[in-house]
């Protein structure tokens, strides 16, 4: 039988350090599935984009390829009014050739480009990620914004012919039952430093939300266990579908 390889790329939720790794959840799922995980903290999508693009052309012999890109997009410019350590954090990821697609028609723009780029240099299929919460207020403009890029990866995907994975509508169903909050990152060194530490312990992950009165993340962005559990089960299902319908030829 043959072994499925799987390519996760995308920012720290992909990634997994800072709270609860979801793409692990996936693994776990799918024993015998090759998952690559090529999340790196803190990225908009035209470094993803470039990261990807270029890995394509060492590696293409990916089954399923899951991207995840605009959380960063949205998130990064928001450290210029979170004081002045945000403010230097954002400075330095700009001298690594990020560049923050702030709107949502320069986000499809560049996604589109994106997606027609990497069907050119892979064979396999590709699968869009849906963004999570940004906060855990659904009316805050945060996430309003967050909307609108899901909207245009939803969009995306019908119109280019790829699957999608919507762990967005998920957080969305879950939060919508609870009391909301709108807490956003806490001071730099949570964010860059003990958050992470803590979330190395067992139960450290549920500590953070349980403090910071959250649900689905320990910060309003980096996932907990729920959350973690959340996005895993929007992949996990479509594949699920994917591997039935391989079964059936």
């Amino acid at each position: 039988m043959k072994i499925m390889k799987i390519l996760f790329i995308g920012d720290s939720i992909i990634k997994g350090s800072q709270g609860v790794n979801f793409v692990k959840l996936v693994s776990k799922h799918f024993p015998t599935f090759q998952i690559t995980n090529l999340g790196i903290d803190g990225e908009s999508l035209n470094l993803i984009s470039k990261r990807l693009l270029n890995h394509l052309k060492k590696v293409n012999d990916y089954d399923y390829i899951i991207l995840e890109g605009g959380a960063g997009d949205i998130a990064l410019p928001t450290f210029l009014e979170k004081g002045k350590l945000f403010e230097f954090a954002y400075r330095h990821q700009l001298k690594k050739g990020i560049i923050p697609l702030t709107n949502s028609a320069d986000f499809h723009s560049f996604m589109n480009i994106t997606i027609r780029e990497v069907k050119g240099k892979f064979n396999g299929k590709l699968i869009l990620l849906t963004l999570g919460c940004l906060n855990e207020k659904l009316d805050s403009k945060l996430n309003f914004k967050r909307e609108e890029y899901n909207q245009v990866i939803k969009q995306l995907s019908k119109e280019q012919n790829i699957l999608l994975a919507d762990p967005g509508i998920l957080v969305n169903d879950f939060l919508k039952a609870k009391t909301q909050n709108d807490f956003y990152y806490g001071n730099f060194w949570s964010v860059a430093y003990t958050d992470r530490i803590f979330t190395l312990f067992n139960r450290g992950a549920r500590y953070l939300s349980k403090k910071r009165n959250l649900w689905l993340t320990i910060d309003g962005v980096h996932l907990n266990e729920k959350g973690a559990e959340l996005f895993a089960q929007s992949i996990i299902n479509l594949l699920e579908i994917e591997m039935q319908q391989l079964a059936l030829r």
